[in-house]
């Protein structure tokens, strides 16, 4: 990554959408990978320090860069993180 680190997220704590509910059965239940790599930004992600005072959910957290951007579901199996959309093709 152009940062120059990696980073382990939490699916779990990920914060949907009440409308992603609606289209479980038309996304053959895979709205993880919708909300991740769907093309549409529903969120801001930034990083803070972990003792950090603040109002947001923290889904995650930066790691070495060998370890590119990892998944996890919640009993802890990793997967890697889906391509995104790519806007300036």
């Amino acid at each position: 990554a152009a940062s120059g680190v990696g980073a382990r997220v939490e699916l779990d704590r990920i914060p949907l959408p009440a409308d992603y509910a609606a289209l479980g059965g038309s996304l053959s239940g895979n709205l993880w990978r919708f909300a991740l790599a769907g093309g549409d930004d529903y969120e801001v992600i930034f990083a803070a320090p972990k003792d950090a005072r603040h109002p947001y959910v923290a889904i995650g957290e930066a790691t070495e860069p060998s370890g590119g951007v990892v998944v996890l579901e919640r009993d802890g199996t990793p997967h890697p993180a889906p391509a995104g959309f790519t806007h300036l093709r």
